[in-house]
């Protein structure tokens, strides 16, 4: 009677064995990429030109600035480009009189070649100022022209990592070297 019961045991435990080494677990995961960019401070610029001086001095970037963010899963590129600004009498301001210039805080400096690139400007080279670094600058075209690319170890993440400042000038180069 024990060589039954033990042979009982024996084949139940070796069969609750194989049922648990054969059992799966099945695990399935979705990723979506995904990108928003936002404006945050003065999504509008609005230049009047109602005086000479306006016209002969331009505009710097005092009231001209763009705050934008990204969030984003992947790495990312930002492009930008222009339609020519029209007085609606079909005169139109020649975009060559737009300068374009990025910037971040210098506190997050050490992220360039990072985490992310300026794009080679046009004009004037990099630096700092006031405790912004800024890019070179560029003079927008009705196609799109890249301004910002990903560093060396990526720019995907949140709107804090990436915060930028757009900054535009109208006008004279002393307006356009204020940038």
């Amino acid at each position: 009677m024990r060589i039954y019961i033990s042979l009982i045991l024996l084949l139940l435990l070796s069969t609750f064995q194989l049922v648990a080494q054969s059992d799966e677990i099945n695990i399935s995961a979705a990723f979506s990429t995904f990108i928003d960019l936002k404006i945050v401070g003065n999504a509008n610029v609005d230049w009047i030109i109602s005086t000479i001086s306006n016209y002969e001095n331009g505009f710097a970037p005092s009231k001209n600035l763009v705050t934008f963010q990204v969030s984003s899963s992947n790495n990312f590129s930002v492009a930008m480009s222009m339609t020519p600004m029209s007085d609606g009498n079909g005169n139109e301001v020649d975009l060559r009189n737009i300068a374009v210039r990025l910037f971040v805080p210098e506190a997050r400096a050490v992220e360039e070649g990072v985490r992310w690139d300026f794009a080679p400007g046009d004009y004037y080279s990099k630096g700092s100022s006031g405790g912004w670094r800024k890019s070179a600058m560029w003079t927008p075209t009705s196609s799109d022209k890249t301004i910002l690319l990903p560093g060396s170890h990526g720019n995907a993440g949140g709107y804090v990592e990436n915060e930028f400042l757009l900054a535009l000038g109208l006008g004279t180069k002393t307006a356009v070297d204020n940038l």
